[in-house]
């Protein structure tokens, strides 16, 4: 069997694929962007976008709102690091260069198995679209919403989970702090080799003519050493308004009151900007949804995201919301347990708010929403209207089964660690071969 991994490199991405290849005796692949991560993958059968300007411009007849819509995860993050922004036009010749290169690249292997992170960046869009448009079966992975766990789908369907001996914690695994990428200052330069700094630094500094041609040719991720000192540049200015902040004292809101959680979400977020970009800006949202919500909002700050994101708008979400604030140094159990509920765009907070029995309310495209009987415990916004059954649905709320709650998410969340395990390709495999004996089934059956 062969097994084929498609996407543009993340920290870990190659722990990920390599702890797959220990668990199965399948052969692996990986298609990705760009070459100057070649040092990364070791051990991997990996290919490459070729960088070449092909005659066909426009080959695969792409629209401009078609590039749009790959873009907006990369927008998000190009945004938020203030980065110089790729035309249209541009995209459109990358998006086809891409596709060449992955059409040749999977009718060269033909893997009978298709697996990426989903659609959170431009690459991954362009892809994922073909394959939809070609009615080409292909896998997704993501962390779940349980610790050590991760969630998948086929065809943007759940593959749900059959194992349910682990017990169900909702702490997150990017909140660890052991996690590479939220590790302190100290820590960090103390596992320096472990760090994105310095993956990015030896692949600028081992492939600098390869690297110069993909920002060229792939400009959706922006300029690498652009990139490198405006990303630094935040972690200087949160670590300098970190150190303010406890001068003055910043305390959270800590009085009982009616009111519901607003939780912000984490910058660039690839699975909201992906899903459900329309509410990416948190003080929009909040000054939208205060107007339409009689309870005042408690905004909670991302422990991850905590003055990370612009400063200007840091400070216009203070002066909105008052006293109102709930930094990540507050304990989100006491934060629940006063509250009303909970409001959220796609957050896992929903899910706590449930465990410790108070309503929650959705805005987004979560995919714990797959499960009928937390969707049935939510109130989910789908239009203006929806909001003004918010009071009722508060006043009425009847409190889910802890064990019931608990056995849902074990049905959505497969009990494996993405960059810890890598048994759940296993999972996939299972789903693979179950079809594919369900298709010779109904073959046998219609030549008899």
């Amino acid at each position: 069997m062969k097994i084929a991994f498609f996407g543009t490199y993340f920290l870990l991405f190659e722990n990920i694929i390599q702890n797959c290849m220990k668990e199965s005796d399948s052969e692996f692949f990986l298609f990705t962007d760009k070459k100057s991560y070649s040092n990364i993958f070791k051990n991997i059968n990996t290919s490459y976008v070729y960088l070449k300007n092909y005659k066909e411009i426009n080959k695969y007849n792409l629209s401009d709102e078609e590039i749009r819509k790959f873009f907006i995860c990369d927008e998000d993050r190009q945004n938020e690091f203030n980065l110089q922004k790729p035309s249209l036009n541009r995209l459109n010749k990358t998006a086809n260069n891409i596709l060449q290169s992955f059409e040749k690249w999977y009718f060269t292997y033909q893997p009978d198995i298709l697996v990426s992170e989903g659609p959170n960046n431009f690459f991954n869009r362009v892809i994922i679209d073909y394959l939809e448009k070609n009615k080409i079966d292909h896998y997704q992975f993501r962390m779940g919403r349980i610790a050590k766990s991760v969630y998948l789908e086929k065809n943007k369907k759940t593959i749900l989970n059959s194992n349910f001996k682990n017990k169900v914690n909702l702490k997150q695994d990017y909140m660890d702090k052991l996690f590479p990428e939220q590790r302190r200052t100290f820590d960090k330069l103390a596992n320096f080799k472990q760090t994105s700094l310095y993956l990015d630094l030896t692949r600028m500094i081992k492939f600098w003519p390869i690297v110069n041609r993909e920002d060229k040719l792939l400009p959706y991720s922006g300029k690498s050493i652009e990139v490198l000192l405006k990303i630094r540049l935040l972690y200087i200015k949160k670590s300098l308004l970190n150190i303010f902040l406890q001068l003055i004292n910043f305390k959270s809101y800590s009085d009982s009151k009616e009111y519901l959680i607003y939780t912000e979400h984490y910058r660039p977020e690839s699975s909201t900007s992906a899903y459900d970009l329309e509410y990416i800006n948190d003080l929009k949202n909040i000054k939208s949804f205060q107007k339409k919500i009689k309870s005042k909002l408690l905004f909670r700050f991302h422990p991850s995201y905590f003055t990370k994101r612009p400063l200007i708008q840091f400070i216009k979400i203070l002066i909105f919301s008052g006293k109102f604030i709930s930094t990540p140094k507050q304990s989100v159990t006491e934060v629940i347990k006063n509250a009303q509920g909970a409001i959220t765009i796609s957050s896992s907070l929903a899910l706590d708010a449930l465990k410790l029995g108070k309503p929650s309310i959705v805005i987004g495209h979560p995919e714990y929403l797959n499960s009928e009987i937390i969707l049935n415990n939510l109130l989910v916004i789908r239009n203006e209207s929806d909001f003004f059954k918010i009071d009722n649905y508060l006043k009425n709320y009847k409190k889910i089964d802890s064990s019931i709650l608990d056995l849902e998410m074990k049905k959505l969340y497969h009990p494996f660690s993405i960059y810890d395990n890598g048994k759940w390709i296993n999972i996939i495999i299972k789903e693979y071969k179950k079809e594919k004996n369900q298709k010779s089934f109904k073959i046998t059956k219609t030549i008899n």
